[in-house]
């Protein structure tokens, strides 16, 4: 059964949907709950409120996750505050919860910054590059997702082979997986200067017209996923 709040939102219906967001997370302050009222401001391109909402359960969480660090750098990336998006990934690169390959999902988004058109902070890809590498080389769980975008991004797999470990966790997460291969696919080749296939997979990845073929779960997916906003704002700013 389709999410109400979700459905209210690509309706167009905003403040409906946000209000039942707002709800849950009232009635149940947790991490799963501040991320979906997060991640419906992106969706709506309310980045100010994204940021304002992140940030207050942030500092109220005594054990913070790295996905919020994630997305509240999204919202300031999006509303042009890229120092501050660099400062929150920063940040998240420290948090004590992280995604099942210890810690790749915020070091990606300093590569991601490192390699930006609109931003080109190219001092910190010795940073993001030291990050990966310290995990890639550290962690046993780097087999499990993310943990091949750390490789393929240092260069140490090559394209083929990252596709090939999206079905990891199998073929249903392989589909969401491929999208944040597009991304860093993305990024590595507007680096290498084919802008002309950058900008074809941030728009592949920014079209979720596919997710009514798809159904609610991969939707729900994209919204989870830092990048799809980020190829998003791309798309719309720097192409």
């Amino acid at each position: 059964m389709p999410d109400k709040a979700w459905e209210l939102l690509r309706a167009g219906d905003i403040d409906s949907g946000l209000n039942i967001m707002s709800k849950r997370y009232q009635d149940k302050p947790t991490a799963s709950t501040a991320l979906e009222l997060g991640n419906g401001y992106l969706f709506v391109g309310q980045y100010k409120s994204a940021w304002r909402h992140l940030d207050h359960f942030n500092k109220q969480d005594k054990r913070p996750a790295s996905i919020i660090f994630s997305m509240a750098g999204v919202a300031k990336w999006c509303s042009d505050r890229p120092l501050e998006a660099i400062s929150e990934w920063r940040a998240g690169t420290e948090a004590e919860y992280q995604d099942w390959a210890g810690g790749i999902e915020c070091p990606l988004l300093l590569f991601f910054a490192s390699n930006s058109k609109h931003h080109p902070f190219r001092e910190i890809a010795t940073e993001a590059d030291r990050l990966l590498q310290a995990r890639v080389t550290k962690q046993h769980h780097i087999k499990h997702w993310p943990g091949p975008l750390a490789e393929y991004v240092l260069d140490q797999i090559d394209e083929a082979e990252l596709r090939r470990r999206c079905y990891v966790d199998g073929e249903s997460e392989a589909i969401l997986y491929d999208r944040q291969c597009d991304f860093y696919v993305a990024v590595r080749a507007r680096a290498a200067g084919d802008n002309v296939k950058s900008v074809e997979l941030f728009k592949k990845i920014a079209d979720i017209s596919s997710s009514d073929l798809q159904g609610e779960n991969f939707f729900l997916g994209c919204m989870w996923q830092p990048e799809f906003f980020l190829a998003r704002y791309e798309i719309a700013n720097v192409t």
